[in-house]
């Protein structure tokens, strides 16, 4: 079974956080987190320093989907963005993506090149090529779930996203995630009239209010995402440290705010492949 569904069958509110790479994958884990987010906003960031304007691509999103599936046990939830081109990209894209491991993809509604969900300008495709979209994604993936995001609130308005995310769950969706809400009265009239498991995105700084996740969860959402929270740290805390060492020229000064050279080690497996060459090597 896939370990979304055990989620949403056993009522669980589902915590997904984003991997700003392989690295923080294992850290989302070992604290405990119920999913991980392969999203393209930290990959756009970590892997070429860029804004998440469609710079990234499909190879590039696939193999960190690929990379984070080897590092945690923890299920994926990978943004697909547009599926990176026309029907026969989208259906490569859902199966290349479950095939790399991930457990749900997300994908959306936006035209190429798409934007962030919380920038201005997005613009949405027409219901005609939504609808043919996500009856492709549907029948052409596995065990893998299907994510159906809208960005028709920002494009349209509200009741086109209401609609659009009725119509995806009509055609086998099997959650809906509106993006970019604005306040608590359209999350709850989203939940009252899409009959489907819902997503809400929690953007640090994004058009959203930020909630705490018993109020989202009374709100009627069944999981919530923090794509960015993670990558916004490191360069906050990178930048803080660069800054004061700089200045210090002195390292020794932040070994209470670093892992140690054991505890790295440990953390990215060092242990277990040392294990793995004694076993072979007798």
């Amino acid at each position: 079974m896939n370990p979304f569904s055990d989620y949403f069958r056993e009522g669980r509110f589902v915590v997904a956080v984003g991997a700003h790479d392989p690295l923080t994958a294992r850290l989302i884990e070992r604290t405990g987190f119920d999913a991980v987010v392969v999203g393209g906003y930290a990959t756009a960031g970590s892997l070429l320093g860029m804004p998440d304007i469609d710079l990234v691509g499909f190879d590039a999103m696939l193999q960190r989907v690929r990379a984070v599936a080897r590092v945690t046990t923890l299920p994926i939830y990978a943004d697909g963005d547009t599926g990176y081109g026309g029907i026969p990209n989208l259906i490569r894209t859902v199966q290349e993506y479950e095939n790399a491991g991930a457990a749900m993809i997300q994908l959306e509604d936006q035209v190429m090149p798409k934007r962030c969900g919380h920038m201005a300008g997005k613009e949405v495709v027409s219901r005609q090529e939504w609808i043919s979209r996500v009856k492709a994604e549907v029948e052409n993936r596995d065990t893998m779930l299907i994510a159906a995001r809208t960005d028709a609130i920002a494009a349209v308005s509200l009741d086109e996203a209401i609609w659009r995310g009725s119509a995806a769950r009509d055609l086998g969706a099997d959650v809906i995630f509106v993006e970019a809400i604005h306040t608590e009265k359209d999350m709850e009239r989203i939940n009252r009239e899409i009959d489907a498991p819902t997503i809400i995105n929690q953007m640090e700084g994004g058009v959203t209010p930020l909630l705490p996740h018993s109020t989202l969860r009374d709100l009627g959402f069944n999981m919530v995402i923090h794509p960015c929270l993670v990558t916004y740290h490191i360069a906050h805390a990178v930048k803080d440290l660069l800054t004061r060492f700089r200045s210090s020229g002195n390292s020794a000064l932040f070994l209470d705010e670093i892992l140690r050279f054991s505890e790295y080690n440990d953390l990215v497996g060092l242990t277990e492949i040392r294990n793995q060459e004694q076993r072979y090597r007798g």
